[in-house]
């Protein structure tokens, strides 16, 4: 494929096939197969996480930015979880779905 094919391509897939793949996984998800105590430990995680990089960068920083201390904490937290986690829990997970 040349270029001008591989752009259209991505184009589609990060357009539509890949937001209507998460819609459709959301949307056939059971709440009762979900293992709370791991999305709890997640999220208990990624909060230590954020409030550590906020504090570290303002020590470094040394101004009172919390804009910017938050933005790498956002940056820092808020990674590519569903494109990774997706098709890792999908391998492990597949026998009890």
């Amino acid at each position: 494929m040349n270029d001008f094919y591989n752009k259209h391509y991505l184009l589609i897939l990060g357009t539509y096939a890949l937001p209507a793949l998460l819609f459709k996984s959301m949307v056939e998800l059971n709440f009762h197969t979900v293992n709370w105590a791991l999305m709890l430990a997640i999220f208990t995680a990624k909060t230590i996480v954020f409030i550590l990089v906020v504090l570290v960068t303002i020590l470094v920083l040394r101004r009172n930015d919390i804009g910017r201390a938050a933005l790498y904490a956002i940056f820092a937290t808020q990674s590519n979880d569903i494109a990774l986690g997706f098709p890792i829990g999908k391998f492990l997970f597949e026998d009890s779905i």
